[in-house]
């Protein structure tokens, strides 16, 4: 489903300027999830594969001290050559959050800069010297207005990467009190990932949308609009509506974050998959038409999400152009966080194995119309309800024989009989319902 996956997340070593492992015992010793994933290559040789370094909880500690000099630059440069190419990744994502801030020093913005020059310089020299192809350099940037002023000195880092992924979410959220948050919440009800700006939207929350991110912050200030890759979230912020209110309109007053979700237990943080589950429970939608998002409320909670229909306007966005057309042949493309998120199993938004990753692909990488296929001659009649009985398996997603719309889910050993959409087959090694032509020895079915 996608050109490229990143791997999150390494970090700098503050004394060394070395990349380490963010979990040693998993990444590279006990489950090999390195070697798991730069494996996903063997199944689709065109896929890369990056690591991405840093991390909201990194925060700036290890990049200040890194950037400050060439010396201390070349150090960690050096070894991220080494380090890539010895777990067989095909380039670094840089997730500094943030420079100049959050521990950082007013040099941070330059050093950045350097970095990224030097990085480049070094990477097409190890790639003539060596003769493989080179390692790529990318960087997830901010949405934020105030972070990217103070941070990001945008011509001269975009001049060298080869693309920036944009962190168009996150853009509002619900404020803990006391809580002091980079890029800045509030009180108040917001959507994280708007579109476009409401009516009544202060200057502030006006700031705070994916197209003034796009436009303003990156693109006018010297991004070459084809490096930039727009971020799409999937999942939502939510807040605990203001108990005396029960109200559910954009920008009222709201004291604190919502109850964490049931599986990722992070306050005012839910998954897609969890969203649906609210849904379910007869929290009500709402679509906002001015700022092309919709919205869940309940009187007790909200939550500010994406669904089809706001990728939808977002693919389209990305496609053809701002507003004004400042970008007349579309963008660079699309990015998510975070693959979990989505309701991988398929059993709790009814509408597949991985809905909203299957439209983005569709939507942004094969257009705004879904691919015309012939049908599949497919069997009327379902597989067996015994198979993870019959076979000793406890939990996980199982073809039902090769180049098949149909699989199992077994949950505690329960069998689950599940399908893929039309014109979908079961990918038995992804996990995923696939295209026939990105399976080995499928093609042959449509």
């Amino acid at each position: 489903m996608c050109t490229h996956l990143i791997y999150a997340f390494a970090r700098v070593d503050k004394d060394t300027f070395h990349i380490e492992p963010t979990d040693v015992e998993n990444d590279i010793i006990g489950m090999q999830y390195y070697k798991q994933f730069t494996g996903l290559k063997i199944k689709n040789p065109s896929l890369k594969t990056l690591l991405a370094v840093g991390g909201r909880a990194h925060a700036s500690e290890g990049f200040t001290q890194m950037v400050k000099t060439a010396d201390s630059r070349k150090i960690f440069i050096d070894y991220s050559i080494e380090y890539l190419r010895k777990y067989n990744f095909d380039g670094l994502d840089l997730h500094w959050e943030y420079p100049c801030i959050r521990g950082g020093a007013p040099s941070d913005k330059a050093g950045y800069a350097d970095l990224v020059q030097d990085l480049l310089g070094a990477y097409n020299t190890e790639a003539h010297e060596s003769g493989r192809e080179r390692l790529l350099i990318t960087m997830a940037a901010p949405g934020d207005e105030y972070i990217t002023d103070i941070g990001y000195d945008i011509r001269a880092l975009t001049m060298y990467l080869d693309f920036v992924n944009l962190k168009a979410f996150d853009l509002q959220g619900p404020l803990k009190v006391n809580e002091t948050h980079y890029p800045p919440w509030e009180h108040d009800l917001g959507h994280h990932a708007s579109l476009f700006p409401g009516n009544g939207d202060d200057t502030f929350e006006v700031t705070q949308t994916v197209s003034h991110s796009v436009e303003e912050n990156w693109i006018k200030r010297g991004c070459p609009p084809k490096k930039l890759i727009v971020g799409l979230a999937l999942y939502g912020r939510a807040w605990t509506v203001y108990p005396d209110s029960g109200s559910c309109t954009i920008n009222d007053y709201a004291p604190e974050p919502s109850s964490p979700g049931p599986y990722t237990g992070e306050d005012g943080f839910w998954g897609y998959f969890e969203i649906c589950t609210k849904l379910k429970a007869g929290m009500t939608v709402y679509r906002d038409d001015q700022r092309k998002v919709p919205f869940g409320c309940d009187g007790i909670e909200w939550v500010g999400y994406d669904d089809y229909s706001s990728f939808s306007e977002k693919a389209n966005y990305i496609q053809w152009g701002g507003q004004a057309g400042l970008f007349s042949e579309g963008l660079g493309g699309g990015m998510v966080w975070a693959l979990d998120l989505d309701d991988f199993t398929g059993n709790l938004c009814d509408n597949g194995p991985w809905p909203l990753m299957r439209n983005v692909r569709t939507l942004i990488r094969e257009g705004l119309n879904w691919p015309t296929t012939v049908p599949l001659n497919r069997p009327t009649t379902p597989p067996p309800t015994t198979f993870c009985k019959d076979n000793g398996y406890t939990d996980g997603l199982y073809a039902h024989g090769q180049c098949n719309h149909w699989f199992y889910h077994c949950d505690h050993g329960i069998t689950n009989v599940m399908q893929c959409e039309n014109g979908l087959l079961f990918d038995d090694i992804l996990k995923i319902c696939n295209w026939p032509e990105n399976i080995p020895g499928c093609v042959c079915e449509v």
